[in-house]
């Protein structure tokens, strides 16, 4: 799986599985709130192309079916879940 993405995917990831405290019903509300925990910037070049990806990977759900979305909710997925957990105890 991690050549699949990059490793600031994995940190957004990672963000979002901590706000949702590993919970796959918990709504992360802010997309700006996730930017931050990463240093990525909120923006449409740098932060959403790999929010998107992380979705077409199915490690995410988010607020819209074309993309992200305007409001940029997230959900952690089960299977991103295990991602993350895979990782944080190898």
């Amino acid at each position: 799986m991690e050549s699949d993405y990059s490793v600031k995917e994995h940190r957004l990831l990672e963000a979002i599985y901590d706000l949702a405290e590993g919970d796959p019903r918990t709504i992360v509300a802010s997309a700006k709130v996730a930017a931050a925990r990463t240093n990525l910037p909120h923006t449409f070049r740098e932060f959403y192309p790999l929010a998107r990806h992380l979705k077409g990977l199915g490690l995410i759900q988010t607020s819209s079916a074309s993309g992200v979305g305007i409001v940029g909710m997230f959900r952690i997925t089960p299977t991103g879940i295990r991602v993350v957990e895979a990782v944080r105890t190898s």
